[in-house]
């Protein structure tokens, strides 16, 4: 968990209590079935003690899911039960529902908890011992067998990293920034050296505000404000953007971080086409740090910081009748069909949807040629 020097936050719970439910009958039933699975996560040994939802009276530590981060996530999974369930034919009705689904997480408690109540909304029956999931030692799920690359150690990525010192340059000479930041340090009571960067302070100060704390006031009356918190996430906004546009160095970090990712996905897509798979739905369940690049990938990212429990889905189409087998995808950010401005996409949709063969064309040969290379395994050497 990042913190503040001279800040101490007040205490936030870490608990899910049917209080939270609202009128959701699906909702109220979610602690009984939690309590019903303790210690059944027999399909990865992984998490097998591992709490299954927020039941700390306080967030002491670092990774934890609030009992607002769960009611989120069972939203998400509800909403997207709804359209999928109720107004398509992904699934196959003649199957069990829960067989079709594969899910990845991260090793955090709060992405594992996430995943535990997107999945409880989603499924019309949860049962946690058939679930299909898999744990991700890493935050960009990068897996050298399921993208089918020889490691997923990259040099040239961490190389590039290191080097990056854009945020350094961007607010060297800062008029604005040096002012805000002479603001935090003399409510913080500390030097503006010690502040930590823009992303962690917005970090902090956003999870008091998500969970309605008061704004900080130090003992001399000297207040945060909403037009200070404004400010900075304006000039956060206008970093991220700038970076986006005219960082190359960053925009090659990008692609080398998600590479791997988005080849195991195409493999998914192969396997469908091919029909050598049952899996309809699979849920990655991560980080605004995977979310982040993911997005620069695909040249869709608006400068804006991913909110709590945002979500990319990817949706694969069969045209019908598929006497061709014409596969097609569509894109969208928080329910928003960002389709036409994805980087392969633009100027070549179909009806609002992009055909599989360019994002194909993307991963398998021009994604990397873009910087020079023609594989994963050359560019990270």
């Amino acid at each position: 968990m990042h913190t503040i020097k001279g800040y101490k936050p007040p205490p936030i719970r870490c608990v899910f209590d049917h209080t939270l439910a609202g009128n959701n009958k699906k909702f109220h039933e979610f602690l009984p079935t939690m309590h019903k699975y303790y210690g059944a996560q027999t399909k990865s040994k992984r998490f097998q003690n591992w709490s299954l939802f927020p039941e700390r009276p306080l967030c002491d530590s670092g990774s934890l899911l609030t009992g607002v981060g769960a009611l989120q996530h069972l939203k998400n999974g509800y909403f997207l039960s709804q359209k999928y369930m109720n107004h398509s034919t992904l699934f196959d009705q003649n199957k069990s529902i829960i067989a079709q689904v594969y899910v990845r997480t991260t090793e955090y408690s709060r992405t594992y908890q996430s995943m535990i109540a997107f999945m409880y909304g989603f499924l019309p029956e949860f049962d946690l011992t058939l679930l299909n999931f898999e744990p991700s030692d890493n935050l960009r799920f990068c897996s050298a067998q399921k993208a089918k690359i020889a490691a997923c150690t990259c040099k040239e990525k961490d190389r590039l990293k290191s080097k990056d010192n854009f945020s350094h340059l961007f607010h060297t000479n800062n008029t604005e920034y040096g002012n805000i930041q002479a603001e935090l340090a003399e409510i913080f009571k500390i030097k503006p050296s010690q502040l930590p960067k823009l992303g962690v302070i917005l970090d902090v100060l956003m999870t008091q505000l998500c969970h309605r704390h008061p704004l900080y006031c130090n003992d001399e009356n000297k207040c945060l404000s909403a037009p200070l918190i404004d400010a900075l996430w304006k000039l956060q906004n206008a970093e991220t953007t700038a970076k986006a546009r005219y960082d190359e160095r960053y925009r090659k970090t990008c692609r080398l971080e998600m590479h791997p990712v988005l080849l195991e996905i195409a493999h998914r897509f192969s396997d469908v086409k091919q029909g050598k798979t049952t899996s309809k739905f699979v849920l990655y369940s991560g980080h605004d740090l995977t979310l982040t690049p993911l997005l620069h990938s695909l040249s869709v990212f608006d400068g804006k910081w991913p909110g709590f429990a945002s979500r990319v889905v990817i949706e694969l189409y069969l045209q019908y009748p598929n006497t061709k087998k014409n596969f097609y995808l569509k894109f969208l950010y928080n329910g928003k069909d960002l389709t036409e401005e994805v980087i392969f996409c633009r100027g070549k949709t179909f009806q609002g949807m992009c055909k599989l063969k360019y994002y194909f064309d993307f991963i398998f040969e021009e994604s990397l040629k873009e910087f020079g290379y023609d594989s994963y395994e050359e560019a990270c050497r």
